[in-house]
């Protein structure tokens, strides 16, 4: 498969889910009247994702965003499987 285009579904996807994230937990914060939320101190990266399943507003914000982040980072780590699966290929060769 083409790297553009998997790069291109990953970001996709990525934008996606980080957006659909973090605006599913902002309608839960405002079903919730916009009061009891969690600061960010109170959130590290190992328990986001289990405030997010437990259904918490701010740790499903705190995700989408988490998500919106690593998306670049996933692209940059499927470029260089693709550039070593190639390399690997023209070495074989």
């Amino acid at each position: 498969m083409d790297l553009n285009r998997v790069v291109a579904y990953a970001l996709r996807a990525g934008v996606v889910i980080g957006a659909v994230l973090a605006t599913l937990g902002l309608a839960i914060w405002g079903s919730q009247g916009f009061d009891n939320s969690t600061a960010l101190s109170d959130l590290t990266l190992g328990n986001i994702v289990p405030a997010a399943l437990t259904g918490s507003a701010s740790g499903i914000i705190y995700l989408g965003i988490v998500v919106l982040v690593a998306t670049p980072v996933v692209r940059v780590v499927l470029s260089l499987l693709y550039f070593f699966a190639e390399k690997m290929v023209v070495m074989l060769s």
